[in-house]
């Protein structure tokens, strides 16, 4: 009697905890895209009313989309299109990309004396030839230009004049337009912006969003006012400009803490250590970083010098939390003479540096696929479009992050 007892005790456990325990297995299963967001929950702390995500799985499905134009005014477009043709001339460079010659493609032109003195030669969009095929402009239709070593402008876009469209449906981007809105999700928050100049760039782009209704918005108070006027939103994210934005920013009535660290050599690593250790142990602080294009994505280099050091010196503390950034794609300007930095290395430097860093569980942010089919304005930059969009995503992140449970 006392085992027929025992074992119908057991029989029952068995029945009643069997299901759950299937069903915790079949949980735990399903959270691949989301472990993530778990390892990152530690960030908040308290109730969260406030706003709600509209997209599930940030990090995987609203960085994987396609631009749609946007119906224009014509002062827009013209805004945009007069950008690119100032930054050409100021490189010395024809405003339609293409040689008197019509040789383009491997060949390499611009000024000399000033900024970035490389770029691709290409063919004038708007021209009679447009096409580069073969090292040579001719005419071909945009579909007869598709092709392996072919350079066509006209299949870019400008980032300003369009809309970025998750290609999940379920996946809608919460639009943060300002101070309040930021500050919602940015409260009580340190992050540090360190990498090259694409991580400048975010830096500014998130200043820019969240003093967008201050008399000097994201500019040094006193920048003279030719200046202001000169840096609007298309240039400020330029060389010219970007003295003018200081490294540090207190924000969210100084409860929100940003700073930019410029990051993209070797021997800046004991420096960049340094900046991380005043983060040891502190509460809702972030390392956003990014690098690669100015270590000729070669990812050994990175790993060894970079990121190994950085995460051995974080080894012993549950703070600043790293969050990775994929280097953004080429453009058709990129000099063939940048032999390591071209769009191929790129995607190869991408595959392997984020599944690197999942499998140390570091966050990433891959905004490759929304920059491949955007016009860049020198060739490895780009304009305001895509850094706004950027800092869209990065704060939806964060707010998926503080309101999961």
């Amino acid at each position: 009697m006392i085992f027929q007892y025992k074992k119908r005790k057991w029989i029952y456990i068995v029945v009643i905890f069997l299901p759950a325990a299937v069903f915790m297995l079949l949980s735990i299963n399903s959270l691949g895209g989301k472990m993530n967001i778990e390892m990152m929950q530690s960030l908040f702390s308290g109730q969260w009313n406030e706003m709600k995500p509209s997209c599930i799985n940030v990090l995987d499905n609203m960085v994987l989309g396609s631009w749609e134009k946007d119906k224009l005014k014509e002062a827009e477009m013209a805004a945009v299109v007069n950008f690119h043709k100032k930054i050409r001339a100021y490189h010395g460079i024809n405003v339609n990309l293409q040689h008197k010659d019509n040789i383009c493609g491997n060949v390499m032109h611009g000024a000399t004396n000033r900024g970035i003195t490389q770029f691709r030669a290409l063919c004038d969009p708007n021209g009679s030839t447009p096409c580069c095929f073969e090292n040579k402009c001719v005419f071909k239709t945009v579909e007869q230009c598709r092709c392996k070593n072919c350079f066509d402008l006209r299949q870019k876009l400008h980032a300003e004049l369009s809309t970025w469209i998750p290609a999940e449906p379920t996946c809608k981007i919460t639009m943060f337009a300002g101070e309040e809105d930021s500050c919602k999700v940015m409260k009580d928050m340190t992050i540090y912006f360190i990498g090259d100049s694409f991580m400048r760039q975010l830096f500014i782009a998130v200043l820019s969003l969240m003093r967008k209704n201050k008399p000097y918005g994201p500019f040094i108070n006193g920048t003279p006012t030719d200046t202001l006027k000169y840096c609007d939103r298309h240039y400020m994210l330029t060389t010219e400009c970007s003295p003018w934005i200081g490294v540090n920013a207190d924000e969210c009535k100084n409860t929100t803490r940003l700073r930019e660290i410029g990051f993209w050599k070797t021997d800046q690593v004991s420096e960049m250590l340094k900046s991380v250790k005043e983060l040891q142990d502190q509460p809702n602080s972030i390392v956003l970083l990014s690098v690669g294009l100015h270590f000729q994505f070669n990812l050994q280099v990175v790993e060894n010098k970079v990121l190994n050091p950085l995460l051995l010196s974080l080894a012993n503390s549950s703070w600043p939390k790293v969050i990775w950034l994929s280097a953004p794609s080429a453009g058709l300007m990129k000099s063939p003479g940048y032999k390591y930095q071209q769009k191929e290395n790129g995607i190869q430097y991408n595959i392997k540096a984020n599944e690197l860093m999942r499998r140390k569980g570091i966050p990433v942010l891959d905004f490759f696929n929304m920059t491949e089919p955007v016009m860049s304005f020198d060739g490895t930059h780009h304009g305001a479009g895509v850094n706004d969009l950027k800092v869209q995503v990065l704060l939806n992140y964060l707010l998926e992050i503080k309101t999961s449970t």
